[in-house]
């Protein structure tokens, strides 16, 4: 706003998370807690991080402590069965691997998938290499190959940070094209399993 006032707004269902830290008379507001650890310098001090609940707003204005009140609630939604819907492509894609969702570290929700993945191959991928897809499948491929004993490689290198997901169809594929290169780890005849989040798309 004009005044240098701002608002941040989670929905009442809580779908995506929104998270709040003050420290030395500053507040961020970001959508998880790993992009205000990235942004925060330590050396300025002690803080601590919170999740905003679902249906409440943060306040922000210059000179104020943050202020957070109710909007909403999830009752108030038509049509509406439940009191919580969390989005699950946050866990899956969306979220950075080392955010926290409501108190759970997404890193460990990925390595899990990764492990129900290779208990439903069963032995049909035995002696395979798991290769992940930089950057958000990498923890459940690991988790994968803990689970399978496949060796894991990073046989896939990102060249760029960002996503292409939310690109058009024709710029998305030009960006991949570029984006990615492989590493010379692999051997011809060599069965590989991909790790991707590809249900996102």
């Amino acid at each position: 706003l004009r005044n240098g006032d701002s608002y941040s707004f989670r929905d009442p269902l809580g779908i995506h998370p929104l998270v709040l830290t003050e420290m030395n008379g500053t507040a961020i507001v970001a959508s998880e807690d790993a992009a205000i650890r990235k942004a925060v310098n330590h050396s300025r001090g002690p803080y601590s991080i919170r999740e905003v609940h679902p249906g409440h707003f943060v306040h922000l204005s210059p000179g104020k402590k943050p202020r957070l009140a109710q909007f909403a609630d999830a009752r108030d939604v038509p049509s509406c069965l439940q009191l919580q819907a969390n989005c699950l492509f946050e866990d899956i894609y969306f979220a950075d691997w080392e955010s926290h969702i409501a108190g759970d570290p997404i890193a460990h929700a990925r390595f899990e998938w990764g492990k129900v993945h290779a208990e439903l191959d069963g032995d049909s991928m035995k002696d395979a290499i798991v290769v992940p897809v930089p950057y958000s499948a990498n923890v459940s491929g690991l988790g994968y190959s803990r689970q399978s004993g496949c060796s894991y490689v990073e046989a896939i290198k990102k060249k760029k940070k960002g996503r292409t997901f939310i690109e058009n169809p024709a710029e998305r594929r030009k960006r991949a094209e570029t984006s990615y290169e492989l590493n010379d780890f692999l051997k011809e005849g060599q069965k590989l399993v991909i790790v991707d989040d590809s249900v996102v798309r």
